[in-house]
């Protein structure tokens, strides 16, 4: 009939709305997450000037897993779409890489992680507590978020695959977070790995967890659980 004919098509013209919506919001976060990591130039035309610190490059890329996630969970076909493709490839490929250097995964897998070094190397710089209670933020707001923003196979289109994506983070979280666990329990010195330490330094964990860790949750409005 007339009558469902106009509903279809309205239906249709909401759907692609929809759609177009979330491309443009993937190509800006795709854009972001990009320039939080490299320089402006090496981010196209919608290069922007992202924050480089940790925890605001994990809040970018959460993002964009989360949009690029829900683009086929809200039936939009990944294969009409440039923009959606060309994010799956570069998540997936150069940015799960963690021999890549400067990619997210190398950022999450060798870059952060050598800030736990015990000791660290000679002539590195040493993190004070509250500096790495802020990367710990930024690991378990990864392992908070990240996870539920996987691809699921509900969509009647092929799922978005970033598969190496996923099981690099399925990897790193659990690495990462037990990282923070020990620096706490080897109390912050710069020393070989000593769980005899846990429970000597009060002062420096209330840095780490209040100065640090909450510092980064306030910015959010709390959104992330210490679990340390």
């Amino acid at each position: 009939s007339s009558s469902s004919s106009s509903s279809s098509s309205s239906y249709s013209y909401a759907k692609q709305t929809e759609c177009q919506e979330l491309e443009t919001k993937i190509a800006r976060e795709r854009a972001t997450a990009c320039s939080s990591l490299f320089s402006r130039s090496e981010c196209g035309v919608n290069a922007t000037d992202a924050e480089h610190d940790w925890p605001n490059q994990v809040v970018y890329m959460e993002k964009l897993v989360t949009s690029l996630s829900l683009y086929t969970k809200s039936g939009c076909d990944p294969e009409t779409s440039s923009v959606v493709r060309d994010a799956v490839r570069w998540l997936n490929n150069s940015q799960a890489d963690p021999k890549s250097g400067g990619s997210f995964m190398n950022t999450w897998q060798v870059f952060q992680v050598q800030y736990y070094d015990m000791p660290r190397k000679p002539g590195l710089r040493i993190e004070s507590p509250d500096t790495l209670g802020r990367k710990c933020w930024a690991f378990a707001y990864l392992a908070q978020n990240l996870p539920g923003t996987f691809p699921n196979t509900t969509s009647p289109y092929e799922p978005i695959d970033f598969s190496n994506f996923v099981e690099q983070s399925k990897a790193a979280i659990p690495m990462t977070m037990n990282l923070c666990n020990r620096v706490m329990a080897n109390c912050f010195v710069n020393q070989t790995y000593d769980p005899s330490r846990k429970g000597t330094c009060p002062l420096a964990v209330f840095d780490f967890h209040y100065l640090g860790f909450e510092r980064e949750n306030a910015k959010r409005g709390f959104h992330v659980k210490y679990p340390f």
